[in-house]
């Protein structure tokens, strides 16, 4: 499949009822919770700014964005990726483009911030994706990624046991920190703001399915120190250094 059609991108499937079951119940409402934290301590822009949310027709980002007062744009790769958006959409909440998400329909620096949540670690050519969103910033880029410097480096021998627990679960990438962060240095980006979420896996968070043992668990990792130095999936904001 060519990667510029539009079922080549994971923004279809991340944007179905089937997707987001995977978050309902008292463990999915407190995983949206922890990055809904994560978003709102990252993205401090003024009320007002524009921002792209590419691939979000999961709307897991939808209401706080709106609630922020941003003027907000979803990008997804074909009509039907406006999934569990569309209601904001429709209403004129929010705006929506569709296209390859690789090459996006904008000039360069067209909004004050991108984000991009839930979309990196299943696409191909995850640099030129990176390097995209970049390039459309005119301040602030933020993204995450599963890190391979967590318990999820086992993932891969894991990924069947994942998949009984989480049923609606897809093969993704690690990173690196380093690596991330060398293409948003390459794309004129400084990053120093960064929020890691778990020390446990969060399937194995789904398999104990009790949100309180879940945030005393996560909240002794954070207190020991292991959070900032395991902690996965990591959310990270790059800044504009570089003048457009």
């Amino acid at each position: 499949m060519k990667l510029d059609e539009p079922r080549a991108w994971c923004d279809l499937d991340s944007s179905t009822d089937l997707y987001a079951s995977r978050f309902s119940g008292e463990i999915g409402n407190w995983m949206l919770d922890v990055q809904r934290r994560a978003l709102a301590e990252l993205l401090t822009l003024p009320s007002a700014s524009s921002v792209l949310d590419v691939g979000g027709g999961h709307a897991q980002l939808t209401p706080f964005l709106l609630e922020s007062g941003y003027n907000v744009t979803i990008h997804g790769s074909c009509a039907a990726a406006q999934g569990r958006a569309a209601p904001f959409i429709a209403s004129g909440r929010c705006s929506w483009s569709e296209g390859p998400l690789n090459t996006l329909p904008y000039d360069t620096a067209s909004f004050d911030a991108v984000v991009s949540l839930r979309i990196l670690p299943h696409v191909d050519d995850w640099r030129g994706y990176l390097r995209e969103l970049c390039r459309v910033a005119g301040r602030a880029v933020i993204i995450d990624y599963p890190s391979a410097k967590s318990v999820n480096i086992v993932s891969g021998a894991l990924y069947q046991l994942k998949l009984m627990i989480e049923k609606t679960t897809r093969p993704y990438r690690l990173f690196w920190d380093s690596e991330v962060r060398d293409v948003l240095k390459d794309a004129g980006f400084s990053t120093t703001q960064e929020v890691r979420q778990y020390v446990l896996p969060m399937a194995a968070h789904r398999a104990l399915g009790k949100r309180q043992v879940s945030e005393q668990w996560e909240a002794l990792a954070r207190r020991l120190g292991a959070t900032a130095r395991v902690g996965s999936p990591v959310v990270v904001r790059g800044d504009r250094t570089e003048g457009v």
